[in-house]
């Protein structure tokens, strides 16, 4: 039960983040995106959500190794 409740949370904070990122890169601001523009969210209801640096470079380091192996 506990392994799936982290699981979930992790997924939730993944596609956010993800959903940052592509709307980042569709921007014509951003010429490059860095953690650092994926550290603040703002969501839909106007609620800015901030992310520890260290745990988005975990999420996407931890996603790379996993596409990597996959390939």
């Amino acid at each position: 039960m506990f392994d799936n409740t982290v699981n979930f949370l992790y997924d939730a904070i993944i596609k956010r983040l993800e959903f940052k990122r592509t709307k980042l890169a569709d921007s014509e601001n951003v010429k490059r995106i860095t953690f650092e523009n994926l550290s603040n969210y703002t969501g839909t209801d106007g609620v800015e959500i901030s992310y520890d640096l260290a745990m988005i470079k975990h999420v996407f380091g931890k996603k790379f190794i996993r596409i990597k192996i996959r390939i």
